[in-house]
């Protein structure tokens, strides 16, 4: 019987973490070749018969080697030929092996080349820098939308009826017209006015069975004359259609007694807090409470 043989055949892997130039070098050490040689031999690569009809230990051997050499090859048997027809003249024929398949030089290049690792998305360094810049601007032209929409309903929107009923109101307060006050206002806010009414109302009094005529000094003959008023609106909300709720900071500059200048010096600034009602058809001030913002010593 004949003994078997086989082929060692290449994988068309590589071993791990060995380069393809450290491969070549190596695999021309092993099978006494030069490059171009080599690159021929594992043209095809996998399949690519590096060695053939070897017996079963030949074989086993040569894997070995080339496994050190970076190469991961196979060990095939070789089908054996089927017997051919002997010719008439009487002579033997001999069977001539199949040709091989010439390799290419670049096929054993793309085998023994490493494996491409997919490289990571990166945003540019002057595109993240570009994207920050459009954010801050955006942030930037929000709050000063913000701003503006405060400076608008602050100093510069129209006066609304619920507001001009409180500024004339808050108007005769500050000027001492009390009985216009009172036209203007109602519930607690005319109690209010009231108060002042009955603290500046004249009075008499005896003195050995004497009456005397008593007139309380007006806040004008005290601080002096009003030179300008001007009024701040932090909050107005509508509670329904005939409730109103206003913050307003009313600064009052008075020229005091003796003071030639007409220039005002000492602003003197208060916070009111106003309810208004719409009673037929015309706003009136029905609550009202005045704290003073400025410090008493100036």
């Amino acid at each position: 019987m004949a003994e078997k043989k086989f082929n060692v055949l290449f994988s068309g892997r590589l071993v791990d973490g060995v380069k393809p130039p450290e491969i070549l070098n190596k695999l021309c050490v092993v099978l006494e070749l030069e490059h171009s040689q080599v690159r021929e031999l594992f043209k095809s690569g996998s399949g690519a018969v590096i060695r053939k009809d070897m017996v079963g230990s030949t074989a086993y051997a040569w894997i070995e080697k080339l496994r050190s050499a970076g190469a991961i090859c196979t060990v095939k048997e070789v089908e054996p030929e089927p017997p051919s027809e002997t010719p008439f003249s009487g002579m033997e024929a001999f069977n001539q092996p199949p040709s091989e398949r010439r390799p290419r030089p670049q096929d054993l290049e793309s085998c023994l080349k490493p494996a491409v690792t997919p490289r990571t998305t990166m945003v540019p360094k002057g595109q993240g820098a570009g994207i920050f810049s459009i954010v801050f601007k955006i942030m930037l032209l929000a709050a000063m939308a913000v701003a503006g929409w405060w400076v608008y309903q602050t100093w510069l929107a129209p006066a609304t009826p619920a507001f001009t009923a409180y500024a004339s109101f808050a108007e005769a307060m500050a000027r001492g017209e009390y009985q216009k006050a009172v036209d203007e206002s109602q519930g607690d806010a005319r109690v209010y006015v009231e108060s002042w009414i009955q603290m500046t109302k004249p009075g008499s009094l005896k003195i050995y069975g004497k009456e005397f005529s008593i007139t309380p000094p007006s806040v004008s003959s005290i601080a002096g004359d009003i030179a300008w008023i001007k009024r701040k609106r932090k909050v107005e909300e509508k509670k329904s259609e005939t409730l109103v709720e206003l913050q307003v900071e009313q600064t009052v500059c008075r020229i005091p007694p003796g003071v030639s200048s007409a220039l005002c010096k000492w602003p003197v600034t208060f916070q009111h807090d106003v309810e208004l009602q719409l009673v037929d058809g015309t706003w009136r001030v029905s609550g009202f409470k005045e704290i003073r913002l400025t410090p008493q010593d100036k």
